[in-house]
């Protein structure tokens, strides 16, 4: 077992830092040496044989949008079929034996995080060649996609969907409580204001103003609109501990430990969490993924709706990239590059704009009257607003996993108010720039 192999397993728990992905890093790099370089393996399709098999994790309904595309393409009759295959229970366990047997997957389904620390074992093949090979166009993928897929400033992946934060709010408690809704100009104050004011933790009928995620996807980005960075430009040294860093830790945080118009973990937990107390209409305002409009459907107790995340000094957000990577050993990279093109070209986008959850990379289907309808009444056009504001996970690099040990315990003290933002970031600081000393002297993206 490889460094990252063992510790992804000892990481297993802590899945949903991403939306659970991380499950997937650090089982095939060891099995990628020694191939040909990707041009000339990519080349001579006439020699590929059997079908290209394109791993999955997620849910079955996740799973059914693969399918749905897998089907539509194999109807094109392609030179080689393809074949989804949804890996269920321990990813990790089932990918090891998977490249123990010689047969990993040809594509593979990665996100943000996992995505790089397994770019950092050359596990996946570089599409570059390829792209200047066909002359394939990018333009149409957002930016931060694109961003998202490079590693050491070269495409190992092609960006299928993501996921930015937007502001979900329950209308009907802003109309009892006589307060505007969130527009986009919204700000700090407009936020913390609205949230003090919308909150009532006293007696049978309880309701919260706003809910910190103790996450990356929430707090970097507060940091990112103070003008603030996690790292200096080169990824040599962590910003974290500087004022306009350490000012937005204390003004998020500070909405739960300071103003109490965030639910403490017990209400969250007797709740069924932020999406239970939300469903409820406990919960004044979630920031949350776009995908959660899709559960929001079932109420029928209240109106709520979305919006953009407020802005501080500049508006920017956090984009997760969900992408497809070919593995660096297949031994079917032309019919595998052919499928990966059709699946963020339009036959591959359509189905996704009219099935996904999560936010398809083509800029062309996010902005079709089919995606801002559905669902139906709702300002999803504010999805399409915030992604060219949207920036890459800062723990999105080879020290993943590293990164996730050190930052995860100084947070958890500062969301349960046991220390304060200066301090955490000071040890933040400390740890991650020690980490960088013991790993070549930089994080690499």
């Amino acid at each position: 077992m490889n460094r990252i192999e063992q510790q992804m397993k000892r990481h297993l728990s802590r899945r949903k830092a991403i939306g659970g992905a991380a499950a997937m890093a650090g089982v095939i790099g060891a099995a990628c040496t020694g191939t040909a370089g990707p041009e000339s393996r990519a080349t001579g399709s006439e020699t590929e044989a059997g079908e290209v098999e394109w791993s999955q994790w997620g849910s079955n309904a996740d799973f059914a949008i693969a399918q749905a595309q897998v089907d539509a393409y194999n109807a094109t009759r392609p030179k080689l079929p393809v074949r989804a295959n949804l890996l269920t229970g321990n990813y990790l366990e089932k990918l090891r034996a998977m490249v123990s047997a010689g047969s990993p997957p040809d594509l593979q389904h990665h996100n943000s995080g996992q995505f790089e620390a397994l770019s950092a074992t050359k596990a996946f093949f570089d599409l570059d060649p390829l792209i200047k090979r066909d002359k394939y166009r990018l333009d149409d993928i957002y930016p931060a996609f694109q961003d998202g897929v490079k590693f050491g400033g070269k495409m190992f992946a092609l960006p299928t969907t993501g996921a930015n934060i937007l502001l979900f709010y329950n209308r009907t408690l802003f109309d009892k409580a006589g307060r505007k809704y969130p527009t986009p100009e919204w700000g700090w104050r407009d936020l913390e204001e609205a949230a003090r004011a919308l909150t009532n933790s006293a007696g049978a009928d309880q309701t919260w103003g706003f809910h910190v995620r103790n996450s990356v996807s929430n707090w970097a980005s507060t940091i990112w609109q103070n003008g603030g960075e996690i790292w200096n430009a080169d990824m040599t040294r962590c910003l974290i501990n500087e004022p306009a860093a350490v000012e937005a830790l204390e003004f998020f945080y500070g909405l739960k430990t300071r103003h109490n118009a965030s639910p403490p973990p017990d209400v969250l937990t007797a709740g069924g969490g932020e999406r239970g107390l939300f469903m409820a209409g406990k919960l004044a305002i979630n920031p949350t993924g776009a995908h959660q409009r899709f559960e929001y459907v079932a109420i029928d107790g209240f109106q709520w709706d979305l919006q953009v995340l407020q802005q501080g000094k500049k508006r920017t957000n956090i984009l997760f990239t969900d992408m497809e990577a070919i593995d660096a050993g297949t031994t079917r990279p032309q019919a595998t590059w052919e499928f990966l093109k059709w699946l963020v070209a339009d036959p591959g986008q359509e189905i996704r704009a009219d099935k996904v959850r999560a936010i398809p990379s083509s800029r062309k289907y996010v902005e079709t009257a089919a995606f801002r309808n559905n669902p139906a009444g709702k300002n999803n056009k504010a999805i399409a607003d915030d992604m060219p504001h949207g920036r890459v996970p800062p723990n999105a690099n080879s020290l993943f996993f590293e990164l996730n040990e050190r930052w995860n315990p100084e947070l958890l003290a500062l969301y349960n108010g046991t220390r304060p933002a200066k301090a955490v970031a000071e040890a933040m600081a400390e740890q991650t720039n020690a980490l960088l000393k013991t790993s070549g002297g930089k994080a690499l993206k």
